[in-house]
């Protein structure tokens, strides 16, 4: 019973903590990117658009056709604005993701303890937050299932020698390429795994490199054609660079001291230390000739392999698949210290050490998580408000222009940048009112000018506007009471 009892926590700890971190990113709203992919559906009428709108290549030169074009299509037509069921598919995927994760730790360190460690140090960590409350970044959660996936099922093949095991590898290996461009990478993971510990296998890896190299040509041939601008690709020695900022930041929560009590010197300073242990804990395992802490640092390489060219494009966002090897390594390493036999007082005082960072990690991240998380899922709703009103709006004069007053900077990046009010032509039917951006700050490097939003009559044909515009002030308290806050628009 005590048994049944202890593998029931080792499997729901995990799912668990993550619901209890990212809870109100399940009630998130839509927000920026998301208005793009809702909107995809209003161009499909007939199976050559459904086809376009599920392949075409996006002008930020990516293709992602299963967790932003099919997801959002399938999604957009059983339920509409109703955010709760895309959040659940998310969550749904990332549960597995860290049910996979725990399982093959787990294996690959024979440890139950390294396994559930490895689940709970990713989940704690900040740069998951994005992926958990912000529902276009699906992505991430897809591309890590196939990955995981993929080497869930190379594992056993190695562990069974069955060979329907290497199928269902190279299955969700190739359905990995509609998730994101990061799958490309799986090889790497595949063949430098069987390089050390089931050479054997490593001359069947080296086919799982075809299907990359083939990806990756067409890909830069056929998505990716920015030569200029932030999602430019460098590839010179700035990718050394890149790859250090990444590394300085994978254990720095981001907004520490927005969402703890924690001063600033805190985040750096932690970074620093559980680098240098992790570090410390490789190149000792490395001279007792135990490879895998090597391994999964070379794994963390090369999970942010496909955006180290973006050099004006860091984001800590993209650590999120890349933090997998380090959670791992982090695992392994506390499991290491209370499986040292036999107990010395170097032995106890490095178990001693590692738990001691392991809570330092925990209690420093976890709050982050869990408070970036209501931040973001509080702005997504402050653009539910806005849009359901505006909605109403237009639903009760659909031949009107609606007008915003008093936007402001958050609210107009987070939403109405990104287009969330069209019409059946695809047409938007909300700008914002002349002189009233002043709340908002310029941000040239998404491409968007506030001033292409301001209502082009606005300057010239104000007695046009008089009959035929609604202005909504968004400053003002209860935007569900439409009819009280309807009226035409008269001149400054």
């Amino acid at each position: 019973m005590r048994q049944k009892l202890l593998t029931a926590a080792w499997w729901l700890v995990p799912p668990l903590f993550a619901l209890y971190l990212y809870w109100n990113g399940l009630f998130a709203w839509f927000q920026q990117d998301d208005f793009a992919w809702l909107h995809i559906v209003d161009g499909v009428h007939n199976f050559r658009e459904l086809l376009s709108a599920l392949f075409r290549p996006t002008d930020h030169g990516t293709w992602r056709p299963l967790p932003e074009r099919a997801f959002f299509l399938a999604f957009q037509w059983l339920f509409g604005y109703n955010a709760l069921p895309y959040r659940l598919a998310v969550f749904l995927t990332q549960c597995a993701n860290f049910t996979l994760l725990a399982s093959i730790a787990r294996r690959l360190s024979g440890s139950r303890l390294a396994g559930l460690l490895a689940a709970v140090f990713w989940i704690a960590s900040s740069k998951l937050i994005v992926v958990m409350v912000w529902t276009s970044e699906y992505i991430l959660a897809a591309c890590g299932f196939f990955l995981l996936l993929a080497f869930h099922f190379f594992l056993r093949h190695a562990e069974t020698g069955e060979r329907r095991y290497f199928r269902y590898c190279w299955l969700a290996f190739l359905a990995g390429f509609l998730a994101m461009e990061t799958n490309l990478v799986f090889p790497l993971l595949a063949a430098s795994y069987a390089f050390l510990y089931a050479r054997p296998l490593f001359r069947k890896t080296l086919a799982l490199f075809i299907p990359s190299a083939l990806y990756a040509v067409l890909h830069l041939a056929l998505a990716n054609r920015h030569s200029s601008g932030v999602y430019a690709m460098h590839f010179d020695s700035s990718i050394l660079r890149t790859l250090a900022a990444y590394s300085a930041i994978a254990f720095s929560p981001e907004g520490l001291i927005s969402f703890t009590a924690f001063p600033s010197w805190v985040g750096p300073a932690g970074a620093t230390v559980l680098g240098a242990a992790l570090a410390g804990f490789t190149i000792w395992r490395a001279f007792r000739r135990d490879w895998l802490p090597v391994l999964l640092v070379a794994w963390f390489v090369y999970l942010l392999a496909p955006v180290l060219p973006l050099r004006d494009h860091v984001s800590a966002y993209y650590l999120t698949l890349p933090l997998i090897p380090l959670a791992m390594l982090g695992a392994i390493a506390v499991a290491a210290a209370w499986h040292a036999r036999p107990l010395t007082p170097f032995s106890i005082g490095m178990r001693v050490l590692a738990t001691a960072l392991a809570a330092f990690y925990l209690i420093e991240s976890a709050p982050v998580a869990r408070g970036g998380t209501t931040w973001w899922a509080d702005r997504s709703h402050e653009v539910e408000k806005l849009a359901r009103f505006v909605f109403r709006a237009h639903r009760k004069a659909p031949d009107k222009v609606i007008l915003l007053r008093s936007v402001g900077d958050l609210l107009f990046w987070t939403g109405v940048a990104h287009y969330p009010f069209r019409d059946e032509q695809g047409q938007t039917y909300v700008y914002l009112m002349k002189g009233s951006t002043s709340l908002i700050e310029p941000r040239p490097e998404t491409g968007f000018q506030v001033a292409d939003f301001v209502y082009p009559a606005a300057t010239t044909e104000w007695s046009l506007a008089h009959d035929r515009a609604i202005v909504i002030d968004v400053s003002r308290a209860g935007l569900f009471d439409v009819t009280a806050q309807m009226r035409p628009v008269t001149a400054p």
